[in-house]
């Protein structure tokens, strides 16, 4: 029959860890082998074109509005703290949803508490980031309208990014997919696109 050793084990933990992260990150284990920039070219290049469709279709958005609303100009500078802050909250909680997946610390049974959890930690980190971000606003433009305008989009842009980031791999996990693949370019895309139509509709909301 055989037996199992303590570093069989150990060698399968790091195999399924390093598969896990670098399909977070958009690529694949093959990378670490390979010495062929096109292959490497192939492995990444889906990826990071689902992230360029994300970055596109929110910069459409802008282009879009800036044909009706002439605030858009004003809104610029902040574009970056926006999409930036909503990827990052949406990675986040992916890669907590993702890792407790793979740990078993999260039963995918618990989903809707798991949800709930996530977003009144979104509701928090929304709130403090709003405010500090907004404050920042208030110092470099001294514009309090559009401070407002900005803190209030951060603070419903992370809420968002936090479902989504806990919904995708939960979705996958159902479909008995590999709940991995959720993070990185295609969490990141989906909320660059979305956290541009929640600027613009909080702007539009306050400014007009």
């Amino acid at each position: 029959m055989g037996r199992v050793t303590i570093d069989d084990l150990m060698d399968v933990v790091q195999e399924e860890t390093t598969e896990d992260m670098l399909k977070m990150a958009g690529t694949h284990e093959d990378e670490l082998i390979t010495r062929s920039a096109f292959k490497s070219l192939v492995l990444r290049l889906p990826w990071l074109l689902a992230a360029l469709l994300g970055l596109l279709l929110s910069g459409a958005i802008y282009h879009y509005f800036e044909q009706h609303l002439a605030i858009v100009a004003i809104l610029a500078p902040f574009i970056p703290v926006i999409g930036g802050m909503s990827g990052n909250t949406g990675v986040q909680s992916a890669t907590i949803m993702v890792r407790g997946l793979a740990t078993g610390q999260i039963d995918i049974n618990r989903y809707l508490s798991i949800t709930l959890k996530e977003i009144r930690s979104g509701i928090l980190l929304g709130i403090v980031l709003g405010i500090i971000i907004g404050l920042a606003v208030v110092l470099i433009t001294g514009n309090h309208q559009l401070a407002k305008v900005v803190g209030i989009a951060v603070l419903v842009a992370i809420i968002w990014a936090s479902i989504v980031g806990i919904m995708i791999p939960a979705i996958l996990a159902r479909m008995g997919k590999d709940p991995a693949v959720a993070t990185g370019p295609v969490v990141t895309s989906l909320n660059d696109a979305v956290s541009a139509l929640i600027y613009i509709f909080v702007a539009y909301l306050l400014l007009m």
